[in-house]
């Protein structure tokens, strides 16, 4: 079965792999381009790092040495890129927004310090109003943005022009939302 996937195109690799080892011809055609945006990473008086993507986490790995402060991610795929990055205490929530929310919230203490949030430009959910509602300081930084693709990419283009494909994954709304070019 070929199968399209639409998340960005540093996203796919596991993914891809994973569709062929299940039988499955994976069609990369990214919807979203990942752009890093100019950030400074402040971890003075922050006590944990909470991420709902890869690349913030990809991001903040650039954008500082520091690999023992501890992060909460979102999910474990996001849990082992941090890992893989070199960061050493790493939790996964294994889930959503609410997840991580309820993970900092039963985990951190409001008062040992700031939770910091390095996103991108927009972000589904409210982890940070969830946050403030119970005691924490919440500090966010935009580290990316997620722009929609230009371009087909040309080893994907004749499997879509033609139909000949069986399913498509999409990985959040706006993904979704830009199927139409």
């Amino acid at each position: 079965m070929r199968v399209v996937v639409t998340r960005p195109a540093a996203e796919t690799t596991e993914l891809a792999a994973l569709l062929r080892r299940l039988g499955h011809e994976p069609i990369v055609c990214p919807l979203l381009d990942i752009r890093r945006v100019p950030a400074q990473l402040d971890l003075a008086g922050v006590q944990a790092l909470v991420f709902t993507s890869g690349a913030g986490i990809r991001a903040v790995a650039d954008l500082t040495p520091e690999r023992g402060i501890p992060l909460i991610t979102v999910g474990d795929a996001s849990a082992e890129i941090a890992r893989t990055l070199g960061f050493r205490a790493v939790t996964s929530a294994a889930g959503d927004g609410a997840a991580l929310a309820e993970m900092v919230r039963t985990r951190l203490d409001p008062s040992a310090g700031a939770v910091l949030h390095p996103s991108g430009a927009d972000i589904a959910g409210d982890v940070g109003g969830e946050l403030k509602r119970h005691g924490f300081t919440y500090r966010r930084v935009v580290v990316y943005e997620a722009a929609p693709s230009t371009a087909i990419p040309p080893s994907a283009e004749p499997v879509l022009r033609s139909g000949a494909f069986e399913a498509v994954l999409f990985f959040s709304p706006r993904t979704d939302r830009k199927s139409t070019r």
